[in-house]
């Protein structure tokens, strides 16, 4: 997980489920990653980007800076290498338990296509990111037979401190069928993520439409402790970082001052008062 020890907070809007900084893997509901995705960057006031799904990427191989616009560079590393257009690998062990229907059915579109055999694909952001993933199509993992990982890290091009590793479901989703894996940090430290695929079983791949989320906003820098009331022990200090999850373009779109009152982070008992930050940056 997390290298080394941010002092970190995330404080939602409602101020009611702060927690330290935290990173969050959405691999386990092959029904629903996505949903849960998008749901949890909605809570800490981001937005999510689908832009990047490779309609406007030409067939042929894969052109990192081809969504510069967007603040995204994609590398393909070992077998993926291109954008092919179709439904799918489309490979047929339809009946190997356990099955799942993930997300739906992969529609003929352009996709990046995954060989069989290993290779990877490293999504990077121009600025720092709550989080990012991407639709695996047509994945045979059944009982793990095919070991697959999203990586998040702190620096671009898979650089930096390794935020966290999130095993992919090992479940069947032949023929052409959707599996989401996403990463948020509540600290809105992410520049990059990374799929690792290690052709187990044979298997191959393809990737498509990207989701990515902007920062939890307004920055704020505690100048003393915040008080402990019930029996909270992991209140916010002074020196912390939180964010009112107030979207922001520049520092100056945020208050200059901003307090607050919230549960006690982690689901501990009790409650923390008077957390009171200086504007410090548009996170």
């Amino acid at each position: 997980m997390r290298q080394g020890w941010k002092t970190a907070i995330v404080l939602f809007a409602a101020a009611s489920a702060a927690a330290y900084g935290e990173v969050i893997g959405f691999v386990d509901n092959p029904t629903g990653n996505s949903v849960d995705f998008r749901n949890k960057v909605a809570d800490l006031g981001g937005e999510v980007n689908e832009a990047v799904d490779f309609e406007s990427h030409p067939l042929g191989a894969i052109v990192p800076d081809h969504y510069a616009g967007e603040g995204v560079r994609l590398t393909g590393g070992g077998s993926v290498t291109s954008v092919q257009n179709g439904a799918g690998p489309g490979q047929g062990n339809i009946s190997s338990p356990p099955l799942s229907d993930g997300e739906g059915v992969h529609q003929p579109s352009n996709f990046v296509a995954g060989p069989a055999s290993p290779g990877s694909l490293t999504i990077s952001f121009d600025e720092a990111s709550l989080g990012g993933g991407v639709f695996l199509v047509d994945m045979f993992n059944p009982n793990g037979v095919h070991p697959i990982t999203l990586q998040a890290f702190d620096g671009p091009e898979g650089t930096g401190n390794l935020l966290g590793t999130f095993r992919a479901a090992g479940f069947n989703f032949q023929r052409n069928k959707l599996y989401f894996m996403g990463v948020v940090s509540t600290d809105s430290d992410i520049r990059s993520i990374r799929v690792n695929i290690t052709g187990g079983a044979g298997d191959a791949i393809g990737f498509d439409n990207v989701l990515f989320a902007g920062s939890a906003g307004c920055q704020y820098t505690l100048k003393k402790d915040s008080k402990s009331k019930g029996g909270c022990e992991t209140c916010p200090v002074k020196g912390d970082t939180i964010s009112s999850g107030e979207a922001c373009e520049t520092k100056k779109d945020c208050a200059k001052k901003f307090s607050t009152t919230i549960s006690c982070p982690g689901g501990g008992p009790g409650i923390c008062k008077k957390i009171k930050g200086k504007r410090s940056s548009c996170g």
